[in-house]
């Protein structure tokens, strides 16, 4: 075989060989096991207050508590019974998604209309009554109420294309509402006459 190299002067000898890893790789898996075993570790349920306040030991003497007999009972079996249940959210979700109304307009605009109807007659009279301006059922604050919450032709577009994107969903009482307004022709001018029909009737008398 051949010679081994020369030695170079002014170094010393080569470095030891690195640790093996394994050591290491089994601390990690440890660490990992046990940070996996806290999470699976189980939330103690949700139990039901009892208002009560217990009476310290040293203060038994001489009361009722003192004499009565020991009591064995099964733990598990009264935590199932004063368990808090979480209610699923199935439930919720039907709910909602039966109560979904098609709602265009703002917030703001939608409580004053709401508000503002809540005196009126019922969507499937209001527009006959308005047309036959009866001021037996609606009186003369009614007829300003009806003035205050007309409809402008944005409100109405923008109705209009949210129904034809959306023809499943019902509308909100607010929009339903105007959209009745809408369809009553002549409608300001129909509610000005009907104002002053109810302010002249006041004056005859």
């Amino acid at each position: 075989p051949p010679p081994p190299p020369p030695k170079l002067s002014g170094f010393g000898p080569p470095p030891p060989p690195r640790p093996p890893l394994t050591m290491k790789l089994d601390e990690n898996c440890r660490s990992v096991q046990r940070s996996k075993s806290h999470a699976i570790t189980k939330q103690p349920q949700k139990l039901v207050k009892l208002h009560w306040r217990p009476i310290p030991p040293h203060s038994l003497k001489n009361t009722i508590w003192q004499d009565l007999p020991q009591v064995s009972w099964d733990k598990f079996h009264l935590e199932t019974l004063f368990t808090i249940e979480e209610k699923t959210r199935s439930c919720s979700i039907e709910s909602l998604s039966k109560a979904k109304e098609l709602l265009v307009l703002d917030s703001k605009r939608s409580n004053q209309i709401n508000i503002g109807i809540k005196n009126l007659p019922s969507m499937s009279k209001l527009k006959v009554i308005i047309e036959e301006m009866d001021d037996k059922i609606i009186t003369r604050e009614g007829v300003e109420k009806l003035q205050s919450l007309m409809p402008c032709e944005e409100e109405i577009s923008a109705i209009k294309e949210a129904q034809k994107e959306n023809s499943e969903i019902p509308l909100g009482t607010a929009e339903q509402f105007l959209l009745i307004m809408n369809s009553i022709s002549g409608l300001e001018c129909r509610l000005k006459l009907w104002a002053f029909k109810v302010d002249f009737k006041a004056m005859e008398k």
